[in-house]
């Protein structure tokens, strides 16, 4: 009897190891899979970025917004695509509150996780089939828009006050392959709808979402996007416009999802990639469509291949600070996406000091140029660690 019962413990004993250790297997291939997932929703993302924002299939190289609702000083410029450095204590300067804060990498933490913005509609439906989209021709006359916020327009016929308008203003020199044309747009309230003046119908924009100055508040941000032959904004521009109608708050469809990596502990046990989805017609959050899209990511980082020289194919990679500061996110092709990712639960058997002695992941060498390496914190030694990197060409204004 003692000789069967040692032999019965023992054969528990291997059997709750390799119960155990197949939990951790079954782990790290679930972090895997789920990983595969993300990459696929975010190409999937990535890959409608801009379609129809502009009310056609084509999109805004920028679209500029103002909300007093936003944080100081109110002014935003949104893209079809881009990515802003995350770190714990960051608010996105384009939520109206309650907002939207990251708490992710810590305070401290030398490993770099972006937040990845993109800008789409989901399809077509926010138009009337009967006026696909409502769209006005800005024309040339006596008005000053700039100061007053008045547009003239061609027809008012089907904008209706508490809708959001789209201007938009083609901006550099027709037919020049080096700097071609790029399409800017401004978000604008439709406040009102008066009668004909001077000939012309007209909208007016005023309100939180609109600048006290109207359109010259909008000037600054036209300098700094370094776009040729557009130093400001002025009325000239505006009247080669076209006003498109995106609806009202309630009833579109246009969206801003970002991707982030959340650790608040009321909501999860270990860091997750989510998918806050922001309506752009309002700046704000809809919690209902926010997504967790994967388990124990613990860094997402986002490259832009860019081809400023419009050679046909990416000849530089950049961050997304980078991308704005050199003022070249009319010439993103593609976007590289790498995502990190660590088992939800320790393996007491493994140490990454097995595979990489310094405790760093070297991702730069793995995955190229432009990616930051990995520093293992002390908690994370015995957890194993997978990585996804994909890149997804992107439409782009420049080359349709």
């Amino acid at each position: 009897m003692a000789i069967g019962l040692i032999l019965s413990v023992a054969v528990l004993m291997v059997q709750l190891k390799l119960s155990a250790q197949n939990a951790r297997t079954a782990d790290v291939s679930m972090r895997d899979n789920e990983a595969r997932a993300t990459m696929d929703l975010v190409s999937r993302d990535l890959g409608s970025a801009g379609f129809l924002s502009g009310a056609t299939h084509l999109s805004c190289f920028a679209t500029l917004n103002y909300n007093t609702a936003v944080p100081a000083p109110n002014y935003f410029t949104s893209y079809s695509v881009s990515s802003l450095l995350a770190s714990s204590g960051t608010s996105l300067p384009f939520v109206a509150p309650p907002g939207l804060n990251l708490n992710y990498p810590p305070p401290g933490s030398a490993n770099r996780s972006d937040a990845l913005v993109i800008r789409l509609a989901l399809d077509g439906t926010q138009f009337t089939p009967s006026k696909t989209p409502i769209t006005s021709i800005a024309v040339n006359n006596t008005y000053t828009p700039m100061s007053n916020g008045v547009l003239p327009i061609a027809s008012n016929n089907g904008f209706v006050p508490g809708q959001m308008g789209l201007l938009q203003i083609p901006l550099g020199p027709p037919g020049t392959p080096a700097a071609p044309q790029k399409r800017l747009c401004i978000r604008v309230p439709i406040s009102t709808v008066p009668g004909p003046l001077a000939g012309n119908d007209n909208i007016s924009s005023v309100g939180p979402q609109m600048p006290a100055i109207a359109y010259n508040g909008f000037s600054s941000q036209v300098t700094a996007l370094g776009v040729a032959s557009a130093t400001a904004l002025t009325d000239a521009l505006i009247k080669q416009g076209k006003l498109t109608s995106l609806g009202t708050a309630a009833a579109s469809n246009q969206r801003t999802y970002v991707y982030f990596i959340d650790t608040d502990p009321a909501r999860y046990q270990w860091p997750t990639l989510v998918r806050a989805s922001i309506n752009p017609l309002n700046d704000l959050e809809i919690p209902a469509e926010r997504q967790d899209v994967g388990a124990g990511v613990v860094s997402l980082q986002v490259l832009f291949g860019i081809d400023p020289g419009n050679t046909g194919g990416v000849t530089a990679y950049q961050t997304g600070p980078q991308m704005l500061a050199a003022n070249s996110s009319g010439w993103v092709r593609s976007v590289r996406l790498l995502i990190l990712t660590r088992a939800l639960y320790r393996d007491k058997d493994f140490s990454n000091t097995q595979l990489y002695p310094t405790n760093v992941i070297p991702l730069s060498t793995m995955f190229g140029a432009g990616f930051q390496n990995y520093t293992i914190g002390a908690a994370e030694l015995n957890h194993r660690f997978v990585a996804q990197q994909t890149e997804i060409a992107v439409r782009n204004p420049l080359w349709q």
